[in-house]
């Protein structure tokens, strides 16, 4: 079965796209160039982040089913809460799992 990621451009919690990883990091950039451009604004994907704000530089580095936040060169903006939305993920052990620890 095909990786897919959910994309948010960079500053954005809505305008949200569906993307099945490519095998390239250029196809993913131009897939996400593509996703986001429109006839009165072209969009050039340049950079992917976390939702954490973390670089995402290898294709490698992009986990099934995760937010990758995409900018055309800007660095991160963090992404506003809004309601009815669930706040950015966190990677790392979750408080039950250190619980049991």
């Amino acid at each position: 079965m095909a990786q897919r990621v959910r994309l948010l451009r960079n500053g954005s919690r809505t305008g949200g796209k569906l993307l099945v990883v490519p095998d390239t990091w250029e196809q993913l950039l131009h897939r996400c160039s593509r996703k986001f451009s429109t006839d009165d604004e072209p969009f050039v994907a340049s950079r992917c982040f976390t939702v954490d704000g973390f670089e995402i530089e290898e294709l490698e580095e992009v986990a099934a089913d995760s937010i990758v936040v995409v900018s055309s060169g800007e660095d991160f903006l963090p992404l506003p809460l809004l309601e009815g939305l669930p706040p950015p993920l966190h990677t790392g052990v979750s408080s039950s799992a250190a619980s049991t620890a």
